[in-house]
């Protein structure tokens, strides 16, 4: 009886000084892990083995972003349409871009997904997101096998994110 005593308060001083979070992770169609979900309504997920954020479409395809440049013929640095934290990854055509960086620019030009330049009539200077070319491979099949399946589990998950 004494030693179920000391456990119980044992127990109760180690729930009480780290508590435990429970997480939602999805599953494909296939059983392959997608990610902690963060949003519902579009599929927001962050995932642990590339350790980035990605947004998912409700057809399973991932988020098409933007691509603009400083330059009036879509060259040079590329940036992403709104700033945003780095660690977002989003399609762009048949490639995946990822956020590293914001800074403030003037974009004059604009890729269309048919690889076509476009010129704006009047640009607006405001901060946007640096992006580059994501070439990992993603650890699942995109777009998402569907339907997804959820399952959680009582972690202390850290989330990186960088703070400009």
């Amino acid at each position: 009886m004494k030693n179920i005593a000391i456990l119980a308060c044992l127990l109760t001083f180690v729930c009480a000084a780290a508590p435990a979070r429970a997480q939602l992770y999805a599953y494909d169609a296939t059983g392959v892990k997608v990610g902690v979900l963060l949003k519902f309504g579009g599929y927001a997920f962050y995932n642990e083995k590339i350790k980035r954020f990605l947004s998912f479409n409700l057809d399973g395809t991932l988020v098409t972003g933007s691509l603009i440049f400083e330059s009036t013929d879509c060259t040079g640095q590329a940036l992403h349409l709104t700033a945003a934290p780095p660690g977002v990854v989003y399609a762009f055509g048949p490639k995946n871009y990822e956020i590293v960086s914001n800074k403030a620019a003037t974009p004059r030009s604009y890729r269309n997904l048919d690889g076509t330049c476009g010129v704006y009539g009047s640009p607006t200077a405001g901060t946007y997101a640096v992006v580059s070319e994501y070439l990992t491979p993603l650890p699942f099949t995109v777009p998402l096998q569907l339907p997804l399946s959820y399952a959680t589990a009582r972690s202390v998950a850290v989330v990186p994110m960088t703070v400009n």
